[in-house]
């Protein structure tokens, strides 16, 4: 009898992703929520920066927007921003009269 070794050949073994590309669509991450979520830490960091530069000890490492009470209200924030907007984008849109041409020919 032979005993299994627990190896998988290398047929059926699946690559790796070889790229940043590959890894993104063996992931499916978007680009553009990445690029956005990128976008937002580059804000807060700079807003962490200028806190500490304005504040009393004037070090950029002494910043006070980078708080667990301050990142708990900005997500408040964004999850309000977040149900709100798509309600009022519905709302303007039937409001116009190019929304309702577009909605009455197809």
């Amino acid at each position: 009898m032979t005993e299994a070794t627990g190896t998988v050949p290398e047929s059926t073994r699946e690559q790796a992703p070889r790229s940043l590309r590959g890894l993104l669509q063996a992931l499916n991450l978007d680009t553009r929520l990445l690029g956005m979520v990128g976008a937002l830490a580059v804000i807060w960091i700079g807003f962490q920066i200028l806190s500490g530069l304005t504040g009393p000890k004037h070090d950029i490492f002494s910043g006070t927007f980078l708080t667990p009470v301050n990142l708990y209200n900005l997500a408040q924030q964004s999850v309000l921003s977040g149900s709100w907007l798509p309600a009022w984008s519905w709302s303007s849109c039937r409001a116009t009269s190019t929304c309702r041409s577009a909605r009455s020919s197809g």
